[in-house]
């Protein structure tokens, strides 16, 4: 038997001693990854379920809507895809539930100063004014000064740059801005001279702030075919695009129905619109000059009874995790094709 000496006996202790430290560390190294590795395998699966239940919400839309636009030849805002809770409140989907839900303000208008509620459904993109299609700086001006309170020179500045900022050409409306301004900021940069890729866009134009934008936001889109469906417009929207003032109020107290609510089983809605008159006759009378208002106004070719595309904010939530979400905001197409996709993950 070897006889070890005392101090070869403590170099051996301590060697070992080294050894089941660094084991030790190597162990919960491989622990941690492995963790870390599994956290991150469920944080994927959790995604993905989010999706498909997020996803569940705008399918539902796009189905609801393809039924009713089969058996209507018009869309309101008290149609299932616009408001319904049953259809689109916390709906169950696996292990999940999705909400499809907006803000909405009882009069007909999207506004930040006005009392919202929350409507269950899709926001229809044609009650709003197309950026990129619209004619005429002057609906612009109308619409930029009632929705934010700027006065008539700064709305026009804002409306002119708008269409600068669009068109091909580097020549200027008189309030407008063009290569020659932009080039004297710092740092300089060239307008775009084509059309609006997104709403944000907008902050790069002369006169235009994040406050302003938000203001308007509700009232914008890049979506459609320039046409206003009268069936959901705001009224805010319906004079921007040059409806007389008595008009719109005819118009919405016929669209709000008997209860005098947006959105409620008892609204009524235009068929089309060579019957606008007619119908609004049913509940209020049109003197000779509303009379001639309204040809001119559906004469312009601005407004319809129909909508072309729909904007879908579906929010995923799982129910062993409450805090975490998948929020999708899409837009529509009459047909369901989906021709805008975002999404955003959101855990705590």
């Amino acid at each position: 038997m070897i006889q070890l000496s005392s101090r070869t006996r403590g170099s051996i202790l301590v060697l070992v001693s080294w050894v089941l430290v660094f084991l030790t560390i190597v162990s919960l190294s491989i622990g941690f990854l492995v963790r870390q590795r599994l956290n991150a395998a469920g944080k994927i699966e959790d995604r993905e379920k989010l999706r498909l239940i997020a996803e569940a919400g705008v399918k539902k839309v796009i189905s609801i809507h393809s039924k009713s636009g089969k058996s209507q030849p018009y869309d309101a805002l008290n149609d299932s895809w616009s408001r319904s809770e049953m259809e689109f409140k916390e709906v169950r989907v696996g292990d999940g539930t999705f909400m499809v839900s907006h803000l909405q303000s009882d009069d007909g208008d999207l506004s930040s100063d006005a009392q919202l509620s929350l409507w269950y459904g899709a926001v229809d993109e044609n009650r709003k004014i197309n950026i990129n299609l619209v004619s005429d700086p002057n609906i612009l001006r109308a619409l930029i000064r009632d929705v934010t309170g700027l006065d008539d020179q700064e709305a026009v500045k804002i409306a002119e740059s708008i269409f600068d900022w669009r068109d091909e050409d580097d020549s200027r409306h008189l309030s407008g801005a063009e290569s020659r301004y932009y080039e004297s900021l710092s740092p300089p940069y060239r307008p775009k001279n084509a059309p609006f890729s997104s709403l944000e866009e907008l902050l790069l134009v002369q006169g235009m702030t994040e406050k302003i934008l938000n203001q308007l936001r509700p009232y914008l889109t890049l979506f459609g075919t320039g046409t206003i469906n009268l069936n959901t417009a705001s009224k805010k929207v319906l004079k921007a695009i040059g409806v007389n003032d008595s008009i719109v109020k005819k118009i919405l107290s016929y669209r709000r129905g008997l209860d005098g609510k947006m959105g409620t089983r008892d609204d009524q809605a235009f068929s089309e619109l060579s019957s606008i008159a007619s119908e609004l006759e049913q509940k209020s009378a049109l003197n000779d000059d509303e009379k001639t208002a309204l040809e001119a106004s559906i004469g312009k070719g601005l407004l319809a009874v129909k909508s072309t595309h729909f904007m879908i904010e579906s929010v995923g939530t799982l129910d062993h995790k409450k805090k975490t979400h998948l929020k999708v905001l899409c837009v529509a197409e009459q047909n369901g094709n989906i021709v805008f996709w975002n999404e955003k993950f959101l855990s705590d």
